[in-house]
């Protein structure tokens, strides 16, 4: 008798997987099955194996944490999440260049932030690894990833202007910390 398998879903994306009892290794602040983070690792290999398929990378670094909020009590994962999600804003929202990206990025880390929590979405309509894997050329990657990216920042549309105001006051909070930390050199 052959027995039956069945797949269960992703707690962050929700892509059904069949599970794997041999993959144990994930982040696990981020609540992705040890399936899922594998096929994200498949395509973080080819892309860390490929300069064509590096162009991307950022856009895959986001999507897939904006699919995998994590425990948002967690002060981690509300980082990661917003940082994903103002990630996101930033290229598909904002057309920002990608300068102006890892700006954000760099200035992100440098300051410790209470980031706000954020609703995992209930029924969302968006791309998964599951699909972005299939690629076979570093054309159809960009591609896919590209597209990946574009359904998940749609995907968050009744939250678009609540993220792009977190980064407008995150800006404003790091202008501030630098300039009192300006003053202070400055009083030395």
């Amino acid at each position: 008798m052959k027995i039956k398998k069945y797949k269960k879903p992703c707690p962050g994306c929700g892509e059904l997987f069949l599970e794997d009892a041999t993959l144990r290794a994930y982040d696990e602040y981020i609540e992705s099955m040890p399936e899922c983070w594998h096929t994200y690792s498949e395509i973080l290999g080819r892309e860390y194996g490929s300069a064509e398929c590096f162009n991307v990378h950022r856009i895959t670094l986001d999507a897939y944490a904006a699919q995998h909020l994590g425990k948002q009590r967690e002060r981690k994962a509300r980082q990661s999440a917003n940082l994903h999600l103002i990630g996101l804003y930033l290229v598909f929202g904002k057309k920002a260049l990608h300068a102006e990206v890892l700006q954000f990025f760099k200035q992100a880390t440098d300051l410790k932030y209470d980031w706000p929590l954020r609703t995992r979405l209930e029924w969302p309509t968006w791309m998964t690894v599951e699909e972005v894997v299939k690629a076979t050329t570093p054309e159809e990657h960009q591609e896919l990833v590209t597209k990946w990216g574009q359904s998940v920042w749609n995907a968050y549309s009744e939250f678009h202007d609540e993220i792009a105001q977190t980064y407008q006051e995150f800006l404003k909070d790091y202008q501030n910390k630098i300039r009192k930390v300006d003053l202070r050199e400055k009083n030395k």
